[in-house]
């Protein structure tokens, strides 16, 4: 509920920059022909089309693909608490921190967490 007011005060920019994202993400897809990339495009798309069901489960099927990659779990986990699961967004957020080796991500998944 709380992301929801919070993108009609955003006026959608908060969607028009997950849009940017997702095709940015789709273009590097596309071009290393990378089934990660593309799913975690698929799920950003989602995210711009506030469809936080097929979002998730975009990014399980990423982490099922590459367990060992945090960017899905920490997407995961923004996609759950966007979504009221807290509980299990905070898991995802401290997966993605045990994955991760960059500073930026581990500060940005604790903050989340």
């Amino acid at each position: 509920m709380e992301s929801t007011r919070k993108q009609a005060e955003d006026g959608g920019v908060l969607q028009q920059r997950q849009r940017e994202i997702a095709e940015e993400q789709a273009r590097i897809a596309a071009q290393t022909g990378d089934a990660y990339a593309e799913l975690l495009a698929k799920g950003l798309r989602y995210a711009s089309q506030q469809d936080p069901r097929r979002e998730a489960k975009a990014y399980r099927e990423a982490i099922a693909l590459r367990p060992d990659e945090p960017t899905a779990y920490a997407n995961l986990g923004a996609a759950l608490a966007s979504s009221g699961h807290y509980v299990e967004a905070a898991q995802r957020f401290l997966e993605a921190m045990e994955r991760s080796m960059d500073p930026e991500m581990w500060a940005r998944v604790t903050a989340e967490a």
